[in-house]
């Protein structure tokens, strides 16, 4: 497991940054200058993507909703963080 923890950690900081990158011109697109309105695109990305995307632990692998709301709630802040700076930014 440790071997691959540098590659995993890459991965995850490229990641970071794609997504950093794509909310970016969502922050631009939806020309969020404030505070409540970052942090309204980053709930929405969230809601829109990130839940549809992974309700279907839930759903077909019958994962318990803890879990899900777990890995959610990361995502849901890391979005809404990272919404928050860049409209703050622009």
């Amino acid at each position: 497991m440790q071997e691959r923890m540098g590659i995993a950690l890459v991965m995850d900081v490229v990641g970071s940054f794609l997504m950093a990158f794509v909310l970016a011109h969502a922050i631009g697109y939806a020309e969020a200058t404030t505070l409540l309105q970052g942090l309204a695109v980053g709930f929405c990305i969230w809601l829109g993507v990130v839940v549809v995307v992974t309700i279907h632990t839930v759903t077909y692998e019958r994962k318990p909703f803890a879990l899900f709301v777990l890995h959610n709630g990361y995502h849901l802040i890391a979005l809404v963080v990272m919404s928050a700076i860049l409209a703050l930014w622009r």
